[in-house]
C-alpha cells in the first residue's frame, strides 16, 4: 500500500534579537544532518532532504539514541530466505535523535521553539534539547512520526511519509515567520518498503533491478547489462532507487549475501531513467572464480529484491559451482 503525502508542516522558531545585514536578512544555512539514513543538502544550503529507512527488523537495542542501527544481519532480520531479507545498514528507530546543524550570523541567538501546523490546528513540538544559540535543532524520529499520525514509526505502514519543515530565526520575537526573517527548508521522508516487500526475492518483479551480468577484467569484475522492472527507477511503495549492491562469494551464488564481499554502486541514469552504466567491483584476486548476487538500494538505504533467486539457478551456480555459471566471473580472464 502506498500512502499519500500527509500535509503537515513544522515551523521552527528561534527567538533572537537580530541586527539585519546589508541585504536585509542575516544568513542562515544548513551545515549537516545526523541521525538519519541519508541526507541531501542543496547547493544553496537552504534546503535538505532527510530520509529515514525502515527495512528489516528492529535493531534499536544494539545502539544508543545517537546512532542509526544495522538491520542487515540474520540476528535481527527475518524472512523466508535468511541472509537475503530486505534490510538497512543505517536503519532509523523511534528514539533516534535527528539533528540539523545550522550556520548562522552571530547576531542570531536564541532558543528553539517548534510549532506544528496540522489539519486540525497548531501545536508545539518541543525539541529533545534546547538549541545552542540556534546552532542546531533536534528531534526524535518518534516525534516526527507522531506528527505524521503515529509515534510508532512502523505503524505508519508501507510507503513514503513526507513532512515539510521550515527552520527559521524569529529575529523580532513576534512569533511569526515573516518574509524578512531568514529560513531554510527540510523535507523528511520516512521510507518503509512494508513487510510484504521484506522478502522481495529473486523473481522478475514489478520493482527494482531484475537482472545483471558480471564480466572479468584485470583485478576487477565489471557489472553490466543491468535491467530494471516496472517503472524503475521508481519503486511501487513511492521511493526512488538510488543504487544497487553487489555481493560476491568464492563459493557459489547461494553464499553471496550479507557476510560476503560487498560493493554498493550509486545509480547513474540516462535521459529515459534507465541504468546504462558499467560498474567495477574492485579488490578481487586474479585467477579466482567469483559468484555474484545483486540487490536494489532505495533513497533511504533500504536494500530490497535480491537477484537471482536460487530456484532459477543452474547447478553451475549452486551445488556444482563452475565457470559455466552465468553469474560468475574471474578477474583477468573473461568467462562469458
Amino acid at each position: 500500500m502506498l500512502l499519500g503525502h500527509i500535509g503537515v508542516k513544522f515551523a521552527l522558531i528561534l527567538g533572537a534579537t537580530v541586527a539585519l545585514s546589508a541585504n536585509g536578512k542575516p544568513s542562515l544555512e544548513i551545515l549537516s544532518v545526523s541521525g538519519a539514513s541519508s541526507a541531501l543538502i542543496s547547493t544553496s544550503k537552504h534546503k535538505v532532504t532527510i530520509a529515514g529507512g525502515m527495512a528489516g527488523g528492529d535493531c534499536a537495542q544494539s545502539v544508543d539514541n545517537s546512532h542509526t542501527c544495522n538491520s542487515c544481519s540474520s540476528k535481527v532480520t527475518a524472512c523466508n530466505h535468511m541472509g537475503f531479507c530486505a534490510c538497512n545498514k543505517a536503519r532509523i528507530h523511534g528514539g533516534l535523535v535527528l539533528r540539523v546543524n545550522l550556520k548562522k550570523d552571530k547576531q542570531l541567538i536564541g532558543d528553539a521553539v517548534a510549532v506544528a501546523f496540522t489539519p486540525t490546528g497548531k501545536t508545539v513540538l518541543t525539541p529533545v534539547s534546547v538549541a545552542n544559540r540556534g546552532e542546531f535543532v533536534d528531534f526524535t524520529w518518534s516525534s516526527v512520526c507522531a506528527a505524521l499520525g503515529n509515534s510508532d514509526c512502523a505503524q505508519l505502514g508501507a510507503g513514503v511519509h513526507q513532512l515539510a519543515v521550515s527552520i527559521s530565526i524569529d529575529g523580532n520575537k513576534d512569533g511569526i515567520l515573516g518574509s524578512e526573517e531568514p529560513s531554510v527548508t527540510a523535507t523528511f521522508r520516512l521510507v518503509n518498503p512494508g513487510a510484504e516487500l521484506f522478502d522481495m526475492y529473486g523473481e522478475p518483479s514489478r520493482d527494482a533491478i531484475s537482472g545483471f551480468l558480471p564480466f572479468g577484467g584485470e583485478g576487477v569484475v565489471f557489472v553490466e547489462n543491468i535491467t530494471g522492472a516496472g517503472v524503475f527507477p521508481r519503486l511501487s511503495y513511492g521511493a526512488r532507487a538510488a543504487g544497487f549492491r553487489v555481493f560476491a562469494s568464492e563459493t557459489s551464488v547461494l553464499a553471496a549475501g550479507y557476510d560476503t564481499a560487498t560493493k554498493t554502486f550509486d545509480m547513474v541514469l540516462n535521459s529515459t531513467g534507465r541504468v546504462f552504466r558499467s560498474n567495477e567491483f574492485e579488490g578481487l584476486s586474479n585467477g579466482i572464480i567469483y559468484y555474484f548476487r545483486a540487490a536494489t538500494v532505495d533513497e533511504a538505504g533500504n536494500v530490497i529484491q535480491f537477484v537471482p533467486a536460487n530456484s532459477k539457478l543452474p547447478e553451475s551456480c549452486t551445488t556444482k559451482p563452475s565457470e559455466a555459471c552465468p553469474f560468475s566471473a574471474m578477474p583477468n580472464i573473461p568467462l562469458h
